[in-house]
């Protein structure tokens, strides 16, 4: 069994993402999350996606090690199976588009 460290960490942190980027035709990028006040504005749901994958991928990183997955591993290969699929999909796409 080979494993990455670095590679399950960006796969936490851009994973939503990109799969944000390919449902942007059901929910836009600047959906409004959370209202900031009326000096500030709203915090777009993408940063709000963004925040959250990083501080996702960032305590993946604190808590792993580098010889061996973590125990509960698989939570995070149903996002990177998720995440093959839509790099497939936009592949595909980009292709019969042209």
């Amino acid at each position: 069994e080979r494993w990455n460290r670095f590679f399950a960490m960006t796969n936490v942190m851009l994973g939503p993402l990109l799969i944000l980027h390919i449902v942007k035709d059901v929910v836009p990028w600047g959906y409004p999350v959370l209202d900031l006040g009326a000096h500030t504005g709203y915090l777009p749901l993408w940063a709000a996606v963004l925040g959250l994958s990083t501080v996702g991928g960032a305590a993946l990183f604190a808590v792993t090690g580098y010889r061996a997955p973590p125990e509960h591993w698989d939570l995070s290969l149903g996002l990177a199976f998720g995440t093959s699929i839509v790099w497939i999909s936009s592949a595909a796409t980009e292709l019969l588009e042209c």
